[in-house]
């Protein structure tokens, strides 16, 4: 048996075959185990391994460092949020497959983030406009940056003719991009909308951007809602590669008055990109960085250092477990110099300042920089404050239906004009054509070169007829088809349905592209506008009204109201909203919209607050940009994202003179020490230029200085009262009569009715223009010629007399004191040579000689003395200086030589800064309406009316009443209504009331700058005083001495010897006390001891005299005083002697001062003082003031100011009275501010509204009686002609007064008034 089976193995193996069989057999019997196991007993355990296999590396983004100014307040910081990010890891089976399932889902993920108010991030280099349009959002560089990235080139330079696309990529249209992008790249078919596929066209360019970087998602939006997060995680399993984000978003506080400062933060741009990652790899193309200001400069510092994760992902993506983590590292938190408070107040004042010069330059042809009205009406078109696109909307208002109608007939005859100068036979050279065409040519001309049609580099500047159309020789017809020929013209940037064989086709089609596409561009349209405007063809009614209907201002039925009827004009409303802030400066855009301010603490440098206005919110382009925000920035012709603080360049008047000098220099035209007198007129040009500032900044050098308008006036009153008498005494009669007079007539008179017709076509009749125009044309009318040419003269010569006694009292003021430093001594070769402050570099040492005031503000390097800063802030004792202490400019020096090394420029002196501190406290100013102007508003319209009436309604009653109407008579009656009516003794007496207060005042040592200021004098019932200096006397004397043992003539004989040799204020009131002459000879070794006194040998005797520390040193028991002022205690022989008080002193009429305020009516006095409380309180207390506040800086004199101000009733006036620099910006802010001429510093006399020259308090109370006495005048001659008036109206309306009872009412009353208004001269007796 055992034999039998090993042949039956012997005869297997023999067989290869059966060997074989068996063999697969076995193997085939494991495989199949095998897989049992795998799949059934092991399945569940290796499919949960396999789908753990693939490992994927995230980046933690670090959190943001926070900005703090100086005292901890939070300017820039992070906030929590919620990202959406895409990451194209799916698997496709082609590249259409691919398009079509990577667009579906973004269209999916867009339509649900906007249906939850959401939007994503555009950082795309295109815009989409509302008329479908693309446009490129860049130029320059940045444009060449993205044409290479989309071309899919390392650099713009490798960029050329691509013969696939048929064109040069490096000068592909926006079109040609967008074409390329949808379907060459991203295969978005035409079954999505233009609108999104435009917006899957961002998102796929953004992801483009990350495709070589493994694993990096594309964030597709940020800070997205609740909804939309829960609408992704709802959604996961089909939105591949689709997940939320836990992420922070940028915020900043008070991002106005900071954007220019700090910048924003956002998307990283690839150019930046490229910068950034050649000194840090940390970088990636989806990081946030800093786009400006300090977040871009300090962007290393303030990111922080990013962390990681890595995790098991399975095949869609998904994150199944973390296996590693390095946390990230949050950025530095940054502390700046600036304190925000300061920033914020700064900006504030900067824009009420430059607001108030835009509000006094308007309509204000006296003005330097006048800007005319119409530039503000079409600013508001011009800077995109009217949206004009709002114009053609189903919801637009009336007056916006009204304005768009007048623009559409308006472009359709522009349209006309231009197809004619482009297509007709007879074309006109540019010059020859109207100032209007020339622009509308000058704009299509730019926007060609611009869009590279007429290309800059294919036109030969040498050519004839280029050089023609430069010199305006050519038309713009010849011009083009010139251009044409020359191939300047590039037609493939214009839309042409065919190859063109010869020029006349191309010209045809660059006509078709001007007339229908550049001609309704939105900037042709504004100049279309801007001559609607100027020519009166659309009314400043009509936009102001249209600022309510777009919500740029707050609906307000009132003055919508007063706008529709008349009672206000466009002009008092537009002016009236920008002196509130309501339409801000930068909204205009007109000059002046900008402004910058830095300010350092002067000890240490530090930059306090670094101001640029306007500003911009930057938290609308931090993160996700706001799109249309950021292009209004951009289109803002006010510059919002310059900064000025940091990049304005010197105007060229400060350069000019700077760069000349240096070029003299060097020429050696002139020397160092050659001082040359700026006149503010260019004598050496041709046209004579004048400074900007000249008509206000030049001082009177004697006789009548008035300025271009004042001496035009002038003459034509001369030349009308000449030809008035010529008139008179020619023999003519009837018409010839008529047109002699209308000669001096229109001569004199002219302007006004040239005003008055302009008031009546801007629907703005009612004003003194108007009421002049009105009387003068009655009186025509009813023959009487003279009375017409003598009103409109008196009226002229009034308002020249106002005019000048104004601009004069300015200018005379300026001039009476002028204590600034003019000039600095440098010492050169041993010689002090005088320069200008200005030119003064920080570092230079000066020399500052006895007298002479401090120019610069320095430290003392050599050199000790005594300053008297009363001037500057108002303390009343000297201050004593030595090496190595700061001092400040304005100070004067009254004792020793000082070398001061220079710490800071001549402009940013401590003089400057408190002078602008005022500038900007004088926005507060209230300002009086002209009286004229309030009562014209009422009275003209009443009495035109009436005369109208008076005409009209009696004879159509006679008719009724079956009567004859008797026409004839109620005309004439009504035309001697209008004569009567004749405001000229209220136009004339009211101005010349006023003037003749003002030269009275003025006679009596008091300078009142306007009448507006004495109307408020005569209001006055609170006075606030500063002390030293306009109560006290601001010099020394000895007020006291006490605990002496010997005679005080004695006592004082001793201190003043032992003071002999020092010049210390101090020393000269001992020896003026002393009252003889000292012989020197009786004083032996004089010792000083700095800071504590002096001691020497008087007739043999020891002599001490100092303060408290002397005799401390010297073991002398020393007894206090309780007298205010400086003590000096005296020791004789070792021994106490006694002490002197030496005080600053009341001046002699101070106190009957106070008490001639209380019995002029003025309710209270107060004294705001820096001197210490016990010297404040004991003035008080002597001069019988109700109300003390001491120990104040000029700010704190501000704060109680406004305090008092609040306080006061609401028709009572304040006034301040001081003399100091530091007292500037309280004058400017009081109701009326009252400065000491004589001792008082130029920054009080031009701040303050009145001036005393001789420096005497007794002027305030004379001063308010002038006013009052004044103002009196003018009421008794508003109520006199009012009263004479109405009852010969009365008088003539019943037929009782004729013409010639008229006529002489009316002069009589003119004269009588006249006279009355002669009184307030007189100021002898009040």
């Amino acid at each position: 048996m055992f034999e039998n089976i090993k042949e039956v193995f012997r005869m297997f193996f023999k067989s290869r075959l059966a060997v074989a069989a068996v063999l697969m057999t076995v193997l085939f019997g494991v495989l199949l185990w095998r897989v049992f196991y795998l799949q059934i007993v092991k399945g569940e355990k290796y499919q949960d391994n396999y789908t753990l296999k693939i490992v994927k590396e995230r980046t933690l983004n670090s959190t943001r460092g926070n900005i703090y100014d100086r005292n901890g307040e939070l300017l820039a910081y992070n906030e929590l949020a919620y990202s959406i990010t895409i990451e194209d890891n799916g698997s496709y089976s082609s590249t259409d497959k691919k398009n079509e399932s990577l667009n579906a889902e973004i269209a999916q993920v867009i339509t649900a983030l906007e249906k939850n108010g959401d939007a994503i991030t555009d950082d795309f280099k295109i815009d989409r406009t509302g008329e479908g349009t693309y446009e490129f959002n860049v130029t320059g560089t940045s444009l060449k940056r993205f044409l290479a990235d989309v071309y899919g080139e390392s650099s713009y330079d490798d960029l050329g003719m691509n013969k696939k696309l048929g064109y040069d990529t490096s000068q592909a249209t926006v079109d040609q991009v967008m074409d390329y992008l949808r379907n060459d790249c991203y295969g978005i078919d035409n079954s999505y909308s233009d609108e999104m596929a435009f917006k899957i066209t961002i998102v796929r360019f953004a992801m483009a951007q990350n495709a070589y970087q493994k694993y990096i998602a594309t964030t597709i939006a940020t800070n997205v809602s609740e909804e939309s997060v829960a609408y992704i995680s709802e959604h996961a399993q089909e939105l591949q590669g689709v997940e939320v984000m836990d992420d922070t978003i940028r915020k900043y506080n008070n991002s106005e008055y900071f954007a220019s400062i700090l910048g924003y933060t956002g998307k990283i741009s690839s150019e930046e990109y490229a910068k950034l990652s050649e000194t840090d790899d940390s970088y990636t193309t989806n990081d946030v960085v800093g786009k400006g200001g300090i977040e871009q400069y300090m962007d290393s510092y303030l990111k922080g250092e990013k962390g990681y994760e890595k995790l098991y992902v399975d095949y869609l993506g998904k994150a199944i477990e973390v296996i590693d983590r390095k946390e990230s590292k949050a950025g530095n938190n940054l502390y700046l110099s600036l304190d925000s408070d300061l920033q914020i107040a700064v900006y504030n004042l900067l824009e009420q300042e430059i607001a108030g010069i835009v509000y006094s330059n308007i309509d204000n042809p006296s003005s330097d920089i006048p800007i005319p009205i119409t530039d503000v009406y079409f600013a508001l078109i011009n800077n995109n404050v009217i949206d004009l696109s709002h114009f053609d909307s189903t919801d637009a208002s009336t007056a916006e239906q009204s304005v768009s109608a007048i623009f559409s007939a308006r472009q359709d005859v522009v349209k006309s004009q231009l197809r004619e100068q482009l297509t007709g036979s007879t074309p006109t050279d540019f010059k020859d054509l109207s100032e209007e065409e020339q622009d509308y040519f000058t704009y299509i001309i730019r926007r060609l070169r611009k869009n590279n049609i007429l290309a800059d580099s294919n036109i030969d500047t040498s050519d004839e007829v280029y050089q023609q159309w430069q010199q305006g020789e050519c038309s713009p017809k010849d011009y083009l088809n010139h251009a044409i020929a020359q191939n300047w013209i590039d037609i493939t940037q214009f839309t042409v349905d065919e190859k063109y064989s010869d020029s006349t086709e191309i010209y045809d089609a660059l006509c078709n592209y001007i007339l229908e596409e550049l001609f309704y561009e939105k900037d042709f349209s504004k100049i279309i506008y801007e001559y609607l405007i100027t020519g009166g063809g659309i009314f400043g009614t009509q936009l102001c009204l249209i600022l309510f209907d777009q919500g740029v201002l707050p609906y307000n039925e009132e003055e919508i109201a007063a706008l529709n009827n008349g009672s206000v004009t466009a002009v008092s409303f537009l002016k009236e909203k920008i002196q509130n802030l309501e339409i801000t400066p930068a909204q205009l855009a007109l000059d002046p919209c900008s402004g910058s301010c830095v300010v350092t603490n002067t000890k240490t440098g530090e930059v306090l607050a670094l101001v640029t206005y306007p500003g911009y919110d930057s938290n609308r382009l931090a993160n996700n940009v706001d799109t249309e925000y950021f292009n209004s920035l951009q289109d803002d012709k006010s510059l919002p994202q310059y900064n000025y603080a940091t990049q304005q360049e010197t105007a060229p008047g400060s350069t000019f003179k700077m760069v000349t000098s240096t070029a003299g220099l060097a020429e050696g035209s002139i020397t160092i020490g050659e001082r040359i007198r700026d006149l503010g007129v260019y004598e050496n040009v041709s046209n004579h230029p004048k400074c900007w500032i000249f008509s206000s900044g030049v001082k009177n050098k004697g006789g009548i200085c008035m300025n271009k308008k004042q001496k035009k006036v002038l003459i034509r009153v001369i030349v009308a009262s000449v030809l008035l008498i010529l008139c008179a005494v020619l023999p003519t009669t009837g018409y010839v009569r008529f047109a002699t007079f209308m000669v001096p007539y229109l001569v004199i008179g002219y302007d006004i009715l040239k005003k008055a017709w302009k008031g009546i076509l801007n629907k703005q009749v009612f004003d003194e223009n108007f009421l002049m125009s009105l009387a003068t044309v009655g009186a025509l009318a009813t023959g009487e010629y003279p009375e017409a040419v003598f009103v409109m003269l008196f009226y002229q010569v009034g308002e020249l007399f106002q005019s000048y006694a104004v601009d004069q009292s300015r200018k005379s003021i300026t001039s009476l004191m002028d204590i600034r430093p003019d000039y600095a001594n440098i010492e050169h070769d041993g010689k002090l040579e005088q320069v200008d402050p200005d030119d003064v570099a920080v570092g230079t040492v000066i020399t500052v000689q006895p007298g002479e005031k401090i120019p610069i503000d320095g430290e003392i390097v050599e050199g000790s003395s005594t300053l008297n800063t009363a001037a500057l802030t108002g303390e009343s004792l000297p201050r004593d200086v030595m090496t190595g202490d700061e001092v400040i400019s304005g100070c004067i020096n009254m004792t020793g030589v000082l070398k001061v090394k220079t710490t800071k420029a001549f402009g940013e002196s401590t003089v400057s800064k408190i002078l602008e501190l005022m500038e900007n406290s004088s926005s507060h100013k209230s300002r009086s309406e002209a009286f004229i102007s309030r009562f014209a508003r009422v009275y003209t319209p009443a009495v035109c009316y009436s005369a109208l009436a008076l005409a009209i309604l009696p004879p159509v009653i006679n008719l009724l009443m079956g009567n004859a109407a008797s026409w004839g008579v109620w005309v004439y009656r009504a035309l001697t209504f209008l004569v009567i009516s004749c405001p000229c003794a209220l136009v004339i007496s009211i101005p010349l009331s006023f003037f003749a207060g003002l030269g009275g005042a003025s006679h009596e040592g008091i300078l009142i700058k306007g009448s507006n200021y004495l109307e408020s004098l005569s209001k006055t019932k609170i006075v606030v005083f500063d002390k030293t200096g306009t109560l006290t006397q601001g010099v020394f004397e000895v007020t006291g001495v006490h605990h002496s043992p010997m005679e005080d003539r004695k006592l004082l004989e001793y201190a003043a010897l032992a003071e002999c040799a020092s010049s210390h204020p101090i020393s000269r009131s001992l020896q003026k006390a002393c009252g003889v002459e000292l012989d020197r000879s009786r004083v032996t070794d004089i010792e000083e001891r700095g800071g504590r006194g002096v001691i020497a040998t008087v007739d043999g005797h020891s002599v001490a005299a100092g303060n408290g520390k002397l005799m401390d040193e010297l073991c002398v028991k020393w007894q206090d005083c309780r007298s205010v002022g400086t003590i000096v205690h005296m020791a004789v022989d070792g021994a106490y002697a006694g002490h002197i008080v030496i005080s600053d002193v009341v001046k002699n009429d101070a106190r009957d001062a106070i008490a001639a305020l209380k019995r002029a009516g003025v309710q209270k006095t107060v004294m705001l003082t820096g001197d210490i409380q016990k010297v404040a309180d004991h003035v008080a207390q002597e001069l019988g003031v109700d109300e003390v506040h001491a120990e104040l800086l000029p700010g704190d004199k501000v704060a109680q100011l406004e305090r008092l101000l609040g306080e006061k009733g609401k028709d009572d006036r304040l006034a301040f009275v001081g003399d100091g620099i530091n007292d500037a910006p309280v004058l400017s802010r009081a109701d009326i501010g009252i400065a000491m001429g004589a001792m008082g510093s130029d920054a009080a006399i031009e701040a303050a509204d009145v001036v005393l020259m001789d420096d005497d308090p007794m002027k305030i109370a004379k001063g308010i009686q002038i006013s009052r006495k004044c103002i009196r005048i003018v009421y008794e001659n508003i109520v006199f002609s009012l009263g004479v008036k109405l009852t010969c109206l009365l008088l003539v309306a019943i037929g009782i007064a004729n013409m010639w009872m008229g006529i002489f009412a009316d002069v009589g009353v003119m004269v009588l008034a006249v006279l009355n208004a002669i009184r307030a001269l007189r100021t002898s007796k009040n």
